[in-house]
């Protein structure tokens, strides 16, 4: 009898820490909350995770909200002195089956942005090789990002 109570406590136990590993709760993202400046942490190139901001560049998106189905995204980059930015890039709001927040590019109907929570992004840089930004408001990377 009392190896019943044991094996029910290791499964237990097991379910509670698998369900509980996902540090992050997930925060749905609507209308305003879509807004602000992100800060890269981290850019993916050719499959090549590099830490941001370097010593010679840093990078950041704006995230604008037009209306409730409606956003503009400019991104920038910072190499030492100089800044280059994208003229404003027309994107539309939409929700994935699990709720995230994405962005997709009007004109390409290509995915631009997706939320992670309000505070953190990625940004699918429209460069054509599959370049990836993540990026947050505080130029940070979460605690849960490597989970």
């Amino acid at each position: 009898m009392k190896n019943k109570y044991w094996i029910m406590i290791v499964v237990l136990g097991g379910l509670l820490s698998a369900f509980s590993s996902c540090k992050k709760e997930d925060i749905k993202v609507s209308g305003k909350e879509a807004e602000g400046t992100f800060t890269a942490f981290e850019i993916t190139m050719d499959g090549k995770t590099t830490p941001m901001p370097t010593e010679d560049e840093s990078m950041k998106i704006k995230v604008t909200v037009v209306d409730a189905t409606k956003a503009e995204v400019i991104l920038s980059l910072t190499t030492k002195d100089k800044t280059d930015q994208t003229p404003p890039i027309s994107c539309s709001i939409k929700k994935d089956p699990d709720g995230f927040t994405y962005l997709t590019d009007i004109e390409t109907g290509k995915e631009l942005v997706l939320y992670y929570d309000k505070n953190t992004i990625d940004c699918f840089v429209p460069d054509g090789k599959g370049t990836t930004v993540s990026a947050s408001r505080n130029g940070k990377k979460p605690d849960w990002w490597d989970d």
